[in-house]
């Protein structure tokens, strides 16, 4: 059995928008007929502002702050419970980060007059910074967007940050953000509990649109193509949810071609096939 590991803003949907109609009807057959988890550096609240519930409920687990914070759906119904141990990963973010976070902002060659505030959101596990802010519609996520590209500020404070907190890690996430949070709680922490859940020799699929090194699905795409049975599996680097939804399209027409193979093949006797080799046992 394929297990199937995918990060949500820009691979499942539009950064910070809803999945379209598109991507929902298809997911949604998808989940009832694979195993799937779900994992993103957002918060639950955010998650189900972009997912809809009836897929949340039949992913395996959904693996929210980059896996610190855990929903599943153990009963079949309609509701995600947190998991108890939750609580036990929830971090406090230093006052000393925080203050190093306004000086960058300050620093920060992008215009003010194009910020939209919510520039530090604190989250149960961790903290995403963003200069332009959370606030910013689809259009000036784009424009900053841009902007980052040609400046790659985001990967330059991301460095700076680890650099004088060498206690975190910090990625570039999303369009707009970084997401801090403390070493080994990144999306690589995952891989053991997802593991327990299969056999050592299912295969994991990973579809992320930041795993290149700095993004914040590296860390998950690295120790998955660093484990033992990494023969086994495959990340997929997506530039846009479309890409996911071509590649699982692509996945289920060759499966329902190879199903095809199965039921057409002729049953043959034993000593048919025996006597077309020359050889015939009794």
């Amino acid at each position: 059995m394929v297990n199937y590991v995918f990060d949500i803003d820009g691979t499942l949907t539009p950064s910070r928008q809803k999945m379209t109609k598109t991507m929902e009807v298809f997911f949604t057959e998808f989940v009832k007929n694979n195993t799937v988890f779900l994992v993103t550096g957002s918060n639950i609240e955010k998650t189900m502002e972009q997912v809809p519930m009836n897929i949340l409920t039949r992913c395996r687990e959904v693996y929210c702050e980059s896996g610190s914070d855990v929903y599943h759906n153990p009963d079949g119904d309609e509701f995600l419970l947190g998991r108890n141990s939750n609580y036990e990963k929830h971090w406090d973010c230093p006052v000393e980060l925080r203050n190093e976070l306004m000086n960058m902002l300050n620093d920060s060659n992008f215009p003010t007059t194009m910020r939209t505030g919510n520039h530090i959101e604190i989250r149960r596990s961790m903290v995403n910074f963003s200069v332009i802010g959370r606030n910013a519609t689809v259009d000036e996520r784009y424009v900053y967007t841009l902007w980052d590209k040609d400046k790659n500020e985001r990967a330059e404070f991301a460095k700076s940050i680890e650099d004088i907190f060498p206690d975190l890690t910090a990625n570039v996430a999303g369009e707009i953000g970084i997401d801090i949070h403390p070493k080994g709680k990144d999306k690589s922490q995952i891989l053991p509990e997802i593991k327990e859940w299969v056999d050592g020799k299912e295969p994991i699929l990973f579809f992320g649109d930041k795993t290149e090194k700095g993004g914040n699905d590296y860390p998950l795409a690295k120790a998955l193509m660093s484990s033992d049975e990494k023969e086994l599996h495959h990340v997929y680097a997506i530039s846009h949810w479309k890409d996911t939804y071509d590649i699982l399209n692509k996945i289920r027409s060759e499966e329902i071609e190879l199903k095809k193979q199965f039921e057409t093949e002729p049953d043959v006797e034993w000593t048919q096939e025996w006597e077309d080799a020359g050889e015939v046992y009794e």
